[in-house]
């Protein structure tokens, strides 16, 4: 990461340092076609803000995924562990019977 870090920062001013820039003096900018410093920071604040509450959202979507996954996993050791624990044959998600293992597994529940 530091490598890419200074690869980047050399070409960024290697760049730069390129680059000429002209102005062209002739050309007229009117007022009312440029944006004020109000409507700007307003627009500044507008995007900072739509782009905290999508971040928010797709990080609290990803933790309630995660969480519902794990969820899932637990309910189906429980279930596991109590088909090995009674004897019981189970299917697999094939369709094939599986003589369930001799050992019997706990899983101690889970605090509310």
């Amino acid at each position: 990461a530091f490598v890419m870090g200074v690869a980047v920062n050399g070409m960024h001013y290697t760049g730069m340092a390129a680059a000429k820039y002209t102005v062209d003096c002739s050309a007229e900018l009117h007022k009312d076609e440029t944006l004020s410093a109000d409507d700007a920071f307003s627009v500044a604040i507008l995007y900072t803000l739509c782009i905290c509450v999508l971040s928010f959202y797709v990080v609290i979507r990803g933790f309630f995924a995660t969480k519902q996954k794990l969820l899932t996993e637990v309910k189906q050791a429980r279930r596991s562990s109590i088909g090995s624990a009674v004897g019981h044959s189970r299917v697999s998600s094939a369709g094939h019977a599986h003589k369930a293992p001799s050992h019997s597994a706990t899983i101690a529940p889970a605090e509310e």
